[in-house]
């Protein structure tokens, strides 16, 4: 069995599939996929026509 690492990816790629949040720009929760987000974002717009 061999120690080194496979070099084909970097640790950075790895951080990233295991975890890539994203945040709302209007409240900073932070969302697992940009899909997710999306659709969070759409509830502040819906407020916000709301309010008018």
């Amino acid at each position: 069995m061999s120690d080194k690492l496979d070099r084909s990816e970097k640790p950075e790629d790895i951080d990233a599939k295991m975890y890539a949040p994203f945040s709302c720009v209007d409240c900073g929760q932070e969302i697992e996929s940009r899909e997710q987000l999306e659709e969070h974002e759409t509830k502040h717009e819906n407020i916000s026509k709301n309010e008018r």
